[in-house]
């Protein structure tokens, strides 16, 4: 067969359509289908993969700045859930470590949140403390308690909530010098 009648075959055969005995124009179909979804679903988990590794990258490279000179806003809106929470019963006392005087001014801002808010706050200041064991972040210092009174009291819970507001996450240990009717919130640089 000659070059021009073997395309006018082949022309005269894609005009008419499959015929039962060629196999390949309708088993294309499908396998084209399927190829198309195996694409979007390889691109859909490519997606997912790299929205993912993207937010942890921001995550990471911006992290929140729990401790800094908070506005007029952000201190309204502690006092305003510290008050909401508890009637304090008992007294604070606010603690940064040595040696860090830029943490220390941090932390005096919350002598006033505090005092606004109903609390005593132990000596109106912020003491330098060295706890006895390295403690990253902030933490409440509590007294330490018996097994059998392991719950929380709504002093702490308030507390904890107004940080949690301001993106300040808490953390609780006790000591056995701390007295029953104070609360130690120790600031650490490392938040």
């Amino acid at each position: 067969m000659s070059n021009k009648k073997s395309k006018a075959v082949r022309k005269e055969q894609r005009r008419r359509g499959p015929q039962a005995g060629e196999p390949g124009k309708r088993e294309g179909l499908g396998s084209r289908l399927k190829a198309i979804a195996l694409r979007a679903l390889l691109f859909g988990v490519f997606l997912t993969v790299s929205v993912y590794g993207m937010s942890i990258f921001w995550n990471r490279t911006h992290p929140p700045k729990p401790l800094h000179q908070f506005n007029e806003k952000e201190r309204a809106t502690f006092v305003d859930i510290l008050k909401a929470k508890v009637k304090p019963t008992r007294s604070v006392w606010l603690a940064c470590p040595v040696g860090k005087p830029e943490t220390c001014q941090l932390v005096k801002q919350f002598v006033p949140m505090f005092q606004d808010a109903g609390w005593l706050v132990e000596s109106g200041q912020v003491i330098q403390w060295k706890p006895a064991h390295p403690i990253a972040g902030v933490y409440l210092i509590l007294y330490a308690a018996s097994e059998s009174d392991d719950t929380p009291s709504a002093d702490t819970e308030g507390i904890i909530s107004s940080f949690t507001t301001l993106g300040i996450p808490v953390q609780s240990a006790s000591a056995p010098d701390v007295p029953k009717n104070s609360i130690g919130i120790y600031f650490d640089p490392d938040l």
